[in-house]
């Protein structure tokens, strides 16, 4: 009754054993010999896949502006076809803009990681972008990547007049210098 998840790549051998039979009293030949059996289980690494979703302050959505932190939040399960070599270490995941990171990879606990990015470091364009998150694979997972669709706005701009008030000579020119501090 010992039951044991098999958790680790490779091969193991299974043994099973069988003490015997032997009905009480029988002797017409019915009884059973003990015996062993072996055989050996091969476990290889399964395919995996993402599960993302992308939020801004807690919410989930596509759409962000300039300056706003977009969080993807994933999760790693078994696939049934990914096969990819991204070069990144096991049990991590990393997300990427075409070919370029954004960030620093981060960790995958329990099949679960949260990456953030700031929209002010200029990494992702603005409009209509696919974000790629890479993960590097672990001791039971290949590594796999998966993607999330967003729109990146631009940020609207306020100027405030840096004075309540604007005064100018009159030199026949109706033009005014001001300074503006945009927010």
């Amino acid at each position: 009754d010992d039951e044991k998840g098999v958790t680790e790549v490779g091969t193991i051998t299974i043994t099973a054993v069988f003490g015997g039979y032997a009905p009480d009293g029988d002797e017409s030949g019915d009884s059973l010999a003990p015996k062993i059996g072996r055989a050996q289980l091969t476990v290889a690494k399964d395919d995996s896949a993402l599960d993302l979703t992308a939020k801004k302050g807690g919410e989930e959505t596509t759409t962000f502006t300039y300056d706003d932190t977009i969080t993807i939040e994933g999760s790693v399960k078994g696939a049934e076809d990914s096969a990819n070599t991204l070069n990144l270490e096991q049990n991590t995941a990393q997300l990427y803009c075409g070919e370029t990171p954004l960030g620093q990879a981060v960790n995958v606990v329990d099949g679960s990681f949260t990456l953030t990015y700031d929209t002010s470091e200029k990494g992702i364009p603005i409009g209509n972008q696919t974000l790629t998150v890479k993960y590097g694979g672990s001791g039971i997972f290949n590594e796999s990547s998966g993607t999330v669709e967003i729109t990146l706005s631009k940020k609207p701009v306020t100027a405030q007049v840096a004075s309540e008030r604007i005064t100018k000579q009159y030199n026949g020119e109706p033009d005014v210098e001001v300074n503006l501090n945009f927010a």
